[in-house]
């Protein structure tokens, strides 16, 4: 397993008011709990400064319950076959009982929010350090869904929900941090957590919100903690404007209403361009899904069954304009790293077709996932605008390396800008 120190920063909180009790009723059994709540509390109405009516339940529940409560749905979630063949057509490895995985994440969660308690659901353990900052995490999350409504989400696409998860949880990670740096707490510089064995594209569902969110908000407010509720009002619609902020995102292009070339159409979804570029950096390099990224404009994600059942993908990948034949190209080098992959312009088609191959494993997925995750880092560090992306391209493809680069971004974030001339992905 691995550690992953999540990007850290500053954000904004608000004052919420809350009443705790156990599962069945009275006090809550873990002592220390109340005083934790009550300082977390404080520290929330320091920052966002929002007083709200109506209150937050903080439910304590035993091993069991809360493990009854954490695991209502199968680890990967409904229609796992399907998906675990998406995942392996485009180049991964899945874990081969996925029991494990729901063993292995449940284990290390000490609390959320539940939507439909309206209220925080913990652990009954000792209070130590990493649950009161589960409690502040938390009732950031509480007090997000009373006032914006965390399921209000009109676009149903993955690249909006990924999105809204990632602003969601930004501010979270953020305030958190904030409540730990006041703390002192040694060797915290953001919100730890152990890396389930994941496929690259639930890896990237599962983490990138903590990875990513929270280097958008401290970017997007400016520092200025009390703007966290103007990214709620305006909230990005896709990826794009959290990983790029100097690119707009451009209108949707109208897919016909029947894809075609295609079998049983089991689900269709837009993807958005980081799992574009993640699939790409898995696949080829992370030089190479960085570009992706940056030249995705809107993408057609169509899964489907052939006649003898097999799980195919149709991804076809709009790229914006003038960048069509870049596209073109990582499409085309994309589909021959698979073995059932085929490519015609910008549309890659793929199947769990069960050929042996070399496939990416949860680890290097991993390493994929906080590659990107600190070039997105360093790239709002350094602006935000077309240049640092130019910049941070150049970098990736270079062949930088992990520990190197977050080097880097700890350089920059001391103020100490590289010498980057003749490192760029822009002509």
């Amino acid at each position: 397993m691995k550690a992953v120190a999540l990007f850290a920063g500053l954000a904004a909180v608000a004052l919420v008011s809350v009443a705790m009790m156990s599962a069945t009723g009275g006090a809550p059994s873990t002592p220390g709990l109340a005083v934790t709540v009550d300082e977390a509390l404080e520290h929330v109405e320091s920052v966002r400064g929002v007083e709200l009516a109506t209150g937050v339940p903080v439910h304590v529940l035993s091993d069991v319950e809360f493990e009854i409560r954490s695991n209502g749905e199968p680890a990967y979630g409904q229609g796992a076959d399907l998906r675990l063949a998406v995942e392996r057509a485009l180049g991964s490895e899945v874990v081969d009982d996925p029991e494990l995985l729901a063993d292995d994440v449940s284990s290390s969660v000490l609390g959320f929010y539940d939507p439909g308690l309206r209220g925080i659901v913990v652990r009954d353990v000792p209070v130590t350090d990493e649950l009161a900052r589960t409690v502040v995490h938390e009732l950031v999350h509480a007090v997000q869904d009373q006032i914006h409504g965390l399921g209000d989400v009109a676009d149903p696409s993955s690249d909006a929900w990924l999105a809204h998860r990632s602003l969601v949880e930004g501010e979270a990670v953020l305030v958190a941090d904030l409540w730990s740096d006041q703390r002192s707490a040694a060797g915290t510089t953001g919100e730890e957590t152990t890396a389930a064995v994941l496929p690259l594209g639930f890896l990237a569902d599962f983490y990138t919100p903590y990875l990513v969110g929270p280097s958008y908000v401290d970017f997007a407010t400016e520092g200025d903690l009390s703007r966290v509720h103007e990214l709620f009002e305006e909230a990005p619609a896709s990826m794009v404007e959290l990983l790029w902020p100097h690119l707009v995102a451009g209108r949707p292009v109208e897919w016909p209403d029947e894809p075609t070339g295609v079998g049983v159409v089991e689900s269709r979804d837009r993807r958005g361009p980081w799992h574009l570029a993640l699939v790409t950096a898995a696949r080829l390099d992370l030089g190479s899904g960085w570009r992706a990224g940056l030249a995705w404009a809107d993408d057609d994600f169509v899964v489907h069954t052939t006649a003898d059942g097999m799980v195919c993908v149709a991804w076809t990948i709009a790229a914006r304009p003038g960048h069509e034949a870049e596209m073109h190209l990582l499409v085309e080098r994309l589909a021959r790293s698979l073995p059932a992959g085929t490519a015609d312009g910008s549309r890659l088609d793929a199947c769990d077709s069960g050929a042996e191959m070399d496939l990416t494993t949860p680890n290097e997925a991993l390493d994929l996932l906080l590659a990107l995750s600190a070039s997105v880092r360093l790239n709002h560090l350094l602006g935000g605008d077309r240049a640092s992306a130019c910049s941070v391209g150049g970098l990736l493809a270079s062949g930088v390396g992990l520990r190197e680069l977050f080097e880097t971004v700890e350089r920059v974030s001391a103020g100490d800008l590289p010498d980057w001339s003749g490192k760029t992905s822009c002509s």
